[in-house]
């Protein structure tokens, strides 16, 4: 558990007042590895993902950041370790774009200090790799909900962290920027070694970028672990409550699956 970026849950439990949210879930998220988060609406996966990055304090259990408890960590401490997506992001202020982008810098900029040309450079680059170049000086509040989306990305991926936490991050998005986006953060993920954590409720994508998938339902953790076992039309079935079938992809995308209806098992 002390191992050099690992990041691991033991035995976890959270409730909104008198309802459980989070039941019991140890779960290791291996370094170097691209893993989706997976299971119907309200099962806990954003839960999971705050408890992960210490904005939610569980009733029980811990979150171990290369073996230290999450809690016990200063908050640029993490920052320098895990950056969030959140699934809903709200901004009334009139920030440009590069002044959001470079918000992803501030775990790195000392008290009173102001960005080195190191930082500008990252936001430059990272800019460019999500098209926002043409939207730099543009004010948030102008901008699209997909367009708002891909600059939240951008700023996590700024942030420059061993773990990636993404929250349905592609949900406003259209299609090619989500593939965009995906193929961009599995490059990192070969080239880099980062860790993305992703909760995804297009089980295609899933199919397409993970390598690991944890699928939850009801609080609990249902199965983990390579993404083609975890997501079997068993799986699928038990979790979702969906027939599926499930086939090896010969264009080299791993596998597909395609949804046969409900299932009233």
């Amino acid at each position: 558990m002390g191992r050099k970026d690992s990041l691991v849950t033991d035995g976890l439990f959270f409730s909104y007042g008198e309802k459980p949210a989070i039941r019991g879930v140890s779960v290791e998220f291996v370094p170097g590895k691209f893993i989706g988060v997976v299971g119907p609406n309200g099962c806990g996966k954003s839960t999971l993902l705050d408890l992960l990055v210490g904005i939610k304090t569980p009733t029980r259990g811990r979150v171990l950041l290369d073996g230290e408890d999450v809690r016990r960590l200063k908050k640029r401490e993490v920052a320098r370790k895990m950056a969030l997506v959140p699934q809903k992001f709200f901004i009334n202020f009139p920030f440009t774009v590069h002044e959001v982008l470079l918000m992803g810098r501030h775990p790195y900029i000392p008290r009173f200090s102001t960005p080195s040309e190191k930082d500008y450079h990252i936001v430059n680059c990272v800019a460019e790799q999500f098209e926002l170049t043409e939207f730099l000086y543009s004010y948030i509040t102008e901008l699209s909900g997909g367009e708002i989306q891909r600059v939240v990305v951008a700023r996590a991926v700024v942030q420059d962290t061993p773990f990636l936490l993404l929250d349905e991050a592609t949900s406003n998005m259209d299609i090619k920027h989500t593939l965009e986006i995906f193929t961009g953060l599995r490059k990192r993920v070969d080239n880099e070694g980062i860790t993305v954590i992703s909760v995804m409720h297009d089980l295609s994508l899933a199919a397409m970028f993970c390598d690991e998938v944890v699928a939850m339902k009801n609080g609990k953790i249902h199965d983990h672990g390579d993404a083609r076992k975890t997501l079997s039309e068993k799986n699928i079935n038990e979790v979702f409550e969906v027939r599926a079938r499930v086939v090896d992809d010969d264009e080299g995308c791993g596998f597909r699956i395609f949804f046969n209806g409900v299932s009233h098992d």
